[in-house]
């Protein structure tokens, strides 16, 4: 499970020794965001956040350089708009509660890979959660 800072800096010796991994975003997300000053205040926190999505992205190409699976599981598998950047930085699994399978399936439906590999550059290009947040916005309403 790679859910610490810690985790993400030996990313690649734990990938050598296992078969898949296991992205936990909750814990991360407080981890990364209590070391980086670029995240919001602590109320504020989100998965959105530019520096939380390149931290995520650096995970997942270590993890496509070593072709291992990763799954990205946490609340962030369950909201649309972090589920179109998950598949555009190459997520391919995600846990979450049965609850959310059927509306998240559908969403996924809806759009194309090479659009979400493009929302994922330009949110993790933003300067901060509020622009992420309105360009994820706008780029559903635009689609949906």
């Amino acid at each position: 499970m790679i859910e610490t800072a810690e985790s993400v800096k030996i990313i690649d010796e734990i990938l050598d020794e296992v078969d898949f991994i296991s992205i936990g975003t909750n814990d991360m997300l407080h981890q990364i965001c209590e070391e980086n000053r670029k995240c919001s205040t602590l109320e504020m926190r989100s998965y959105l956040e530019p520096v939380f999505l390149q931290t995520l992205q650096y995970c997942m190409s270590r993890a496509i350089h070593k072709d291992k699976p990763a799954c990205v599981c946490g609340e962030m598998a369950t909201d649309p708009m972090a589920v179109a950047v998950l598949l555009g930085i190459g997520v391919k699994y995600l846990s979450m509660a049965p609850a959310y399978i059927e509306d998240i399936c559908r969403f996924i439906g809806r759009i194309k890979l090479d659009e979400a590999k493009e929302v994922a550059k330009s949110a993790m290009e933003c300067k901060n959660l509020q622009e992420v947040k309105d360009m994820l916005s706008e780029w559903i309403k635009s689609r949906m």
